[in-house]
């Protein structure tokens, strides 16, 4: 069925803001890469951003009506950039707290907000797509690396990072970007709606994407990316594909005695809880995050004041002296001591909400069908919420931009797309 426009359901959007938008997307894992204009570093993301709202501003003039109706979980945005800023106007530091709100909490939302207005319900494919290709993009340069030598060497092994700063922040955006594409390696060509048929992408094409990336993440040599990965991909397979669980389950051991009889310090040193592996460093660092919260358990610490509470050598009092081989680490690596500390308990109880209000959105996506998208962004959810229990879920800008692009994925389709685009 064509869009009230006439366009097909896979037409790319016509809007150019959307077009930057969808590109926004594709460049989010290389967010931290930044060009200098005379005495400005231009971001990708956030220079698109940008350019998004300057050409969505006229539409946003003419139609500001529509714009401010309530969708999805315009509510809990909006709770996340006021708890945002009262954490800055209680904390303004002593770290960056400010450039925090705006590159973590303030961007993305305006993300939101621009994808929910200006991206058609039925070019949901289009976003995945993007951050599909952006993952594409990301493992393909971890693997240069590997191949170049220019890796991360820990704990025995070389590890890929892409262009981050940490092999943790490439796992931690492909396990949310890999079930996506596996989940459109496993429907029906996409764009296929009742008895017309348009030109589609194929299946193939999402499983090479699908490969491709589970190569970088397996480079990354994460142990939550993988674990992640791991369960956002049977999940994606429960839902479209059960007799696949098996094979997975027959993959999943073969790479683990692989990986075992090939590099066996990664694994074995985070099993048997050496001191200075990453596990046990995981542990000491959860206790100075527990005594940290026992001090401020209302309103946290605020944004971007984790490590200069935690680390002495920037004044803080709560490290662990048995984890003094990793002192300047910026968050709690846990999503509900990440949102509580960040945002205070109303941000805990506001991560809970949201999480009811994705489970809520999916369940309502999923029973009309199973549509591949949602599954995909239940998977990505899945990882983000397994990963989030010893690292980032949140407060990056990638991170946070995926987490809510993973709401418009399960975004319920209306009767009919709005003529103006909202």
């Amino acid at each position: 069925m064509a869009g009230r426009d006439g366009s097909p359901p896979s037409a790319l959007p016509r809007d150019p803001a959307a077009v930057v938008l969808l590109a926004a997307a594709a460049a989010l894992p290389f967010h931290d890469l930044t060009w200098a204009v005379g005495r400005v570093g231009m971001r990708p993301f956030e220079t698109l951003l940008g350019v998004a709202c300057l050409l969505a501003a006229p539409r946003a003039a003419r139609c500001w009506r529509a714009w401010i109706e309530p969708r999805l979980v315009d509510r809990e945005v909006l709770a996340v950039v006021l708890l945002g800023a009262l954490a800055v106007f209680l904390f303004p530091g002593p770290g960056e707290s400010l450039r925090e709100l705006r590159l973590v909490v303030v961007e993305p939302a305006l993300y939101y907000l621009l994808l929910t207005r200006l991206l058609p319900e039925r070019s949901g494919a289009w976003l995945a797509g993007a951050i599909v290709l952006g993952g594409v993009a990301a493992s393909l340069v971890g693997v240069a690396q590997i191949a170049l030598g220019s890796g991360i060497e820990a704990e025995g092994v070389e590890r890929a990072r892409g262009a981050y700063s940490s092999p943790n922040n490439l796992a931690l955006y492909l396990d949310r970007a890999i079930p996506i594409a596996a989940a459109l390696a496993l429907s029906r060509p996409l764009f296929q709606e009742e008895r017309v048929r348009v030109r589609a992408v194929s299946p193939a094409v999402w499983g090479i994407a699908t490969l491709v990336m589970l190569l970088g993440q397996a480079l990354t040599f994460s142990l939550g990316g993988w674990s992640a990965t791991a369960l956002a991909l049977v999940v994606v397979a429960a839902f479209l594909r059960p007799r696949l669980l098996a094979t997975l389950a027959s993959a999943g051991l073969v790479a683990a005695v692989a990986l075992g009889l090939w590099r066996p310090e990664r694994i074995t040193a985070n099993l048997s809880g050496a001191s200075g592996s990453t596990s046990a460093l995981r542990v000491y660092l959860w206790r100075g995050a527990l005594e940290m919260l026992w001090d401020h358990p209302l309103f946290g610490v605020g944004l971007d004041n984790f490590v200069y509470l935690y680390n002495p050598a920037r004044g803080g009092s709560y490290l662990d002296p048995a984890g003094w081989r990793e002192p300047d680490l910026s968050h709690p690596h846990n999503l509900v001591l990440d949102w509580w500390l960040s945002l205070g308990v109303a941000g805990f109880l506001l991560l809970a909400r949201l999480l009811a209000r994705f489970y809520q959105l999916a369940r309502a996506a999923l029973s009309g069908g199973r549509r591949p998208l949602a599954v995909g962004a239940v998977g990505a959810m899945a990882a983000a919420v397994v990963h989030g229990l010893t690292d980032n879920s949140f407060f990056l800008p990638d991170l946070a931009a995926l987490w809510w692009m993973t709401y418009v994925l399960v975004r319920p389709p209306s009767p009919a797309t709005r003529a103006d685009g909202s």
